[in-house]
């Protein structure tokens, strides 16, 4: 019983209702440990979170691991020009993870089932004066993965393993446009926005490699670009039914009655890889680098049926995106059996810049910084990771209705990541 009271009280809290978040083009970080280190894990990858982090690391875990958590996430994300200082909706999120594992004493290989959030983005501009919001006022994609991995030993150092990986949740986009409904006298164009949103899903897969010395080690991975597309409703509303006569609204709900939408959003192709090395017997270092290609990701789009105003409802948000190398090092340092500490910094680049910019997707290059500590009595253990996300500012032109307007999107936000391990 006392080791059953704590895994329920962590499964009821992974059960909450997930929040919104209003930042980041895709999670990286999942687990305390992880989360202290600034997502320098895969070359050590030596928890439950191996299942997401590097799979063929699963054969350095033995008997039965699970792990569950929770990420706290505070986000901040701003837009300033000469028009004035807009804030999107600031509200806080719970995406949970969970990951189980196994490996028989005597087997070569070694099984391991997850699920996670690879992307939780929910950008809303509420503010109903945004002067961006006839190029974009909302951009969601809450994502969940399920992934079945696989192991298999080589020798006494090295691993190999793959996971398959089945993303699905839901995606959205969203802005503003001008309607005449047709109604005189006294009628003319009213703003009305339109909302798609989709369930959708996408399947792909993912092959890694583990090296592990006693004083250092080596892992990479190799992620597919996993296409995840859906058909579901579109929603035209008036902006602002306050100021706009009731028959000019009842005019464009008429005119404009609620049509279908096919939505897609990609995970891009990723290259992963990182070493560790422990200069003393209590401390690790590890620097991972991480190729995303985001300019071969497949373009997210957003069409629909009927196309009743001015300009069909057609979004390609991507054609402007780059490749991006992200780089992360992260420390451990073993306090005593029972506690260690975490730090880390790490460098996540932008991959939307220049014409790419646009209220959905307004964050820049982060800088990150990362502290944690874990808590461990043998069979179970306890981690707590915090880090801290500081965007650059990105300036786009032509997003107002005066075309040299200049709008500065900033953002920054705080990760919290708690998380429990047991060795059953």
């Amino acid at each position: 019983m006392r080791r059953i009271a704590p895994l329920l009280l962590l499964l009821c809290a992974a059960a909450l209702p997930p929040g919104a978040e209003a930042a980041a083009f895709s999670r990286f970080q999942h687990g305390g440990r992880a989360t202290a280190q600034a997502g320098a894990f895969v070359a050590r990858a030596d928890d439950p979170a191996a299942v997401t982090v590097n799979p063929a690391a699963l054969t350095r875990l033995d008997g039965v691991g699970l792990q569950i958590g929770l990420d706290f996430d505070a986000p901040t994300v701003r837009a300033e020009s000469a028009a004035g200082a807009h804030r999107a909706e600031h509200s806080i999120q719970f995406p949970p993870a969970a990951y189980l594992t196994w490996r028989s004493d005597a087997a070569p290989f070694a099984l391991g089932l997850g699920i996670d959030a690879p992307v939780w983005r929910f950008t809303d501009w509420q503010t109903r004066l945004l002067p961006e919001r006839f190029t974009a006022r909302r951009s969601e994609a809450r994502l969940f993965e399920l992934r079945g991995a696989g192991a298999l030993e080589l020798g006494a150092r090295w691993s190999v393993g793959g996971a398959l990986r089945a993303v699905r949740g839901e995606i959205g986009y969203g802005d503003t446009q001008r309607f005449d409904p047709g109604v005189e006298p006294g009628g003319g164009p009213i703003e009305i926005d339109r909302i798609a949103e989709a369930d959708a899903d996408g399947f792909g897969f993912e092959l890694a490699t583990h090296y592990l010395a006693p004083r250092w080690g080596f892992g990479a991975t190799w992620k597919s670009e996993v296409e995840v597309d859906g058909r579901g409703d579109l929603v035209y509303t008036v902006s602002d039914p306050e100021s706009v006569p009731e028959a000019l609204a009842q005019a464009a709900r008429a005119a404009l009655p609620a049509g279908s939408s096919t939505l897609r959003e990609s995970l891009p192709e990723t290259w992963t890889a990182g070493i560790w090395w422990g200069p003393t017997e209590r401390l690790k270092l590890e620097l991972d680098g991480s190729l995303s290609r985001w300019s071969a990701a497949a373009v997210p789009g957003a069409t629909h049926e009927p196309a009743r105003l001015d300009e069909p409802f057609a979004l390609a948000r991507r054609g402007g995106y780059d490749d991006t190398l992200s780089l992360r090092l992260g420390a451990e340092w073993t306090l005593s059996p029972s506690w260690s500490l975490g730090a880390g910094l790490a460098h996540e680049p932008s991959p939307a810049g220049g014409e790419a910019v646009e209220p959905g997707m307004p964050v820049g290059d982060l800088t990150i910084g990362s502290l944690g500590a874990s808590w461990s009595m043998g069979w179970l253990a306890f981690d707590l990771g915090w880090s801290y996300h500081d965007a650059a500012p990105l300036r786009a032109r032509g997003q107002q209705e005066d075309p040299a307007a200049v709008t500065t999107y900033t953002a920054h936000a705080q990760v919290w990541s708690v998380s429990a391990r047991w060795k059953l």
